[in-house]
């Protein structure tokens, strides 16, 4: 399995994300409505509140941005959102996370910003 560090994007790539990041949560619950106000509701499966983290990796080199981006399409990292990776949030949470959506922005000569989205999944 893969890691998203400066390891597993090879060389001296930066991996850590430009300030701020963006964390959301959307806790999985089923409500039922029982009419007059009155609801029940109940959690879906054991992992019921996911992460999700809007990060962006600004003013990269055009270096910087093709491994950043080779790791998300590379058949034994991301897989293009396929394949799940180790990597530890800003707040020190270490799980397993799948990108599957990438936007690349280039600025100037050899300066670009990346955004991405990283999405908690728990797997064996």
């Amino acid at each position: 399995m893969a890691t998203f560090n400066t390891a597993g994007l090879g060389g001296s790539t930066d991996a850590s994300p430009s300030y701020t990041p963006k964390l959301r949560v959307e806790p999985r619950v089923t409500t039922v409505d029982f009419g007059d106000g009155y609801e029940q509701r109940i959690h879906k499966g054991l992992n019921v509140a996911p992460r999700v983290w809007d990060l962006a990796f600004n003013n990269r080199s055009d270096t910087d941005r093709n491994n950043i981006i080779d790791f998300f399409q590379n058949s034994t990292k991301g897989n293009n959102g396929k394949n799940s990776f180790d990597w530890t949030d800003p707040y020190g949470y270490a799980g397993k996370w799948v990108c599957q959506q990438w936007q690349v922005e280039q600025t100037s000569a050899n300066n670009n910003h990346i955004t991405t989205e990283f999405r908690q999944v728990f797997e064996v």
